[in-house]
């Protein structure tokens, strides 16, 4: 198993994974007969997965958006033995090769991945990998007020 560094402004201090969501705005089934179509405005068809997380050291939310992807899991603090046993990331988001999904699904990191790794976003409990060709894109989408810090 082989780690890279995966630069974010997130790496350092604790993260929480608030959500993972996947889907696309416009979508179509067609057969000989048929025809389907449905439009879901909460999505945009630039964004195919969108990881939402929490920075404790910035006290701000961010999402992690994801162009187009081939494949995504996400994992309890259970399934982060494999990687935890090995040379253990001290980022919070760092990227990954070699390990077991790589071998159960050898075809998705040849067609999905640039050279086989995949990009990892790991909390103490939960972790989401990611199957993507493109560099994905954190962005800051709000700072939120600690409720029990004293008011000046």
């Amino acid at each position: 198993m082989e780690f890279s560094r995966w630069e974010t402004l997130i790496n350092e201090g604790d993260i929480s994974v608030l959500s993972v969501v996947y889907g696309c705005q416009n979508w179509y089934l067609s057969g000989q007969d048929t025809r389907y179509e449905y439009r879901d405005l909460r999505f945009s068809d630039e964004i195919q997965l969108t990881v939402t997380v929490f920075h404790e050291m910035t006290e701000s939310v961010y999402e992690i958006q994801f162009r187009q992807i081939g494949g995504h899991r996400v994992l309890d603090e259970h399934g982060l033995l494999e990687m935890w046993g090995s040379k253990n990331p001290k980022d919070n988001c760092f990227k990954v090769r070699g390990h077991q999904w790589t071998h159960e699904s050898p075809l998705s990191f040849e067609l999905n991945t640039v050279g086989g790794w995949s990009y990892v976003i790991a909390s103490d409990w939960d972790c989401v990998e990611v199957l993507t060709h493109e560099d994905p894109t954190v962005v800051l989408v709000e700072r939120l007020t600690n409720l029990k810090r004293p008011k000046k």
